[in-house]
């Protein structure tokens, strides 16, 4: 069988047929995620995704989509009722930043489920009826959360500012053409636009970058913030997003506790938001 990830071998077995991914060889700085999977006869109802997150303030933020599937075992006459292997390579300093999830949309038959494991240590086990923390289970969704409340890697400091200024936070997250995204900020109240957040096409480089902007403005400003991007930045050229926080807030409509939405990526041309403590109260974002 061919699957998205490249060849594999399938060997007939009870009830199921095992697909063998080929070997896989990670680097001296990185560790090897394993995704095991027992799939039922509905493959194409299989959705997981491994990700980075990382926390500013109280909110987490996706840095990095390591890998994902989005329905991608199919044909089902292919897929259906095999065991499939996939090999993740991880960056070692990223590993206590990750997150892995799991739906099978259509929920799980018998036998059907995945196990994880990160340099061979198994972290996860779940299926329709088996729990690695005991019980029976029917669920069809799972969140693996490591350990990212220790690790400094994955937690960002907002940035302290002095009496009568505000923090203004700006997430980003690139898509494919960094180079065609560009960012301003102005005061409208105070007639300023010297801010180091203003970035204009071509500042961004790297694909795929996630980027903390940060800075202290004045709390009585009224701020115009404005993304300009011809095609938006989701996602037919990669998965991106924005994320504004003023005062540890966040002002424009995502998630009220994880500062994650493809939806604020997908626009045309220009988006502007408008807000600070010195707009006036007709003036909305």
């Amino acid at each position: 069988a061919l699957s998205e990830q490249g060849p594999t071998i399938a060997v007939s077995e009870k009830g199921f047929v095992r697909n063998y991914s080929p070997p896989k060889s990670c680097g001296d700085d990185e560790l090897e995620f394993r995704l095991s999977l027992s799939l039922d006869e509905n493959p194409d109802e299989v959705d997981w995704s491994l990700v980075t997150i990382i926390t500013l303030g109280s909110f987490d933020f996706l840095s990095i989509i390591d890998e994902s599937c989005d329905g991608c075992y199919a044909p089902r006459e292919s897929y259906g009722r095999t065991r499939v292997t996939e090999i993740i390579c991880i960056p070692e300093d990223q590993k206590d930043c990750l997150e892995f999830s799991f739906e099978n949309r259509k929920g799980l038959s018998d036998g059907a489920g995945f196990s994880i494991f990160l340099d061979g240590t198994e972290l996860d086990r779940f299926s329709n009826n088996y729990d690695r923390e005991g019980g029976e289970t029917v669920e069809s969704k799972r969140v693996f959360k490591f350990d990212n409340q220790k690790s400094t890697q994955c937690l960002r400091e907002i940035q302290m500012c002095d009496e009568g200024y505000s923090n203004l936070a700006v997430v980003i997250l690139l898509d494919d053409y960094p180079e065609d995204t560009a960012l301003n900020l102005r005061d409208m109240k105070n007639n300023n636009s010297n801010f180091s957040m203003t970035i204009p096409k071509g500042g961004f480089t790297s694909v795929s970058e996630f980027r903390i902007l940060q800075e202290c403005v004045p709390t009585d400003g009224c701020y115009e913030f404005s993304i300009i991007d011809e095609d938006g930045i989701c996602c037919e050229d990669g998965f991106g997003y924005y994320s504004i926080l003023f005062d540890e807030l966040i002002v424009n409509g995502t998630d009220a506790t994880i500062g994650i939405s493809s939806t604020t990526g997908i626009f045309t041309d220009r988006v502007v938001h408008v807000f600070g403590g010195g707009c006036d109260s007709n003036v909305s974002s």
